[in-house]
Formats: C-alpha cells, structure tokens, sequence
C-alpha cells in the first residue's frame, strides 16, 4: 500500500480522510498547513500527497511544487472547494493526477490511491 500526505486545514475532514485511507491499509501521514506538509514528507516520504488547494499558509499546489523537488516520483491529488477550469489546468501541467472539487464522496477519494501499492 501507499504512504499517503494528506494535507487538509479543516481538522474534520483531515480526519475522515486519514480515517478512510488507513482503513485500505495506506500508511496516512497527516499536515494542516502546506508547511508542515513539507516537513513531515521529508521525514517520511509519501507516494501520494491529497492535497487542499487553499490552505492557511499557501496553496496546495505550491506544497506539490516543493514535494516534487524532494520527492520526484510522489503523485498528487488536489482538492478545492474553489474549483474552475484555469485552476485545474494549472494544475494538471504541473503534474496533478487527480483535480477533486469539494463536497466529493469519500468512495471518490479512495480510487486514485489503488495505483499506488508499497
């Protein structure tokens, strides 16, 4: 299974999300802020990083930027509540795998983690 950085500012939410990845077996590192995303990837490098498009600090896709530098393999996953069609070609040519507007299934979220076995 995969590691995955899940990097949500709404605690709620960050903790479904952890709570459904590791039910599927993924190792789930969690981060509130795109800085202690970075940080906790270095510690322990994700494959994935479920990433919230605004967060407190800065905005997820900078987060991946940074992720890619240490990480080049990791994959991301964004979600926003702030969808729109620049935004999500923005984000699809600096390597997004996955654009998901927000409110979303949790059985959406769990599809693209199945690429990713460790």
């Amino acid at each position: 299974m995969a590691v995955v950085l899940v990097v949500e500012d709404d605690p709620k939410l960050r903790t479904v999300l952890c709570r459904c990845l590791a039910q599927r077996g993924h190792a789930v590192v969690p981060a509130g802020t795109g800085a202690d995303a970075v940080k906790r990837a270095a510690r322990r490098p994700p494959d994935v990083a479920l990433l919230d498009l605004r967060l407190p600090d800065t905005d997820g896709l900078q987060v991946f930027t940074a992720l890619r530098r240490q990480i080049p393999e990791v994959a991301g996953v964004i979600m926003t509540a702030y969808g729109s069609v620049p935004s999500a070609v923005e984000c699809l040519h600096a390597g997004i795998a996955e654009y998901l507007e927000k409110p979303f299934e949790i059985a959406t979220i769990r599809a693209p983690f199945t690429a990713f076995p460790r």
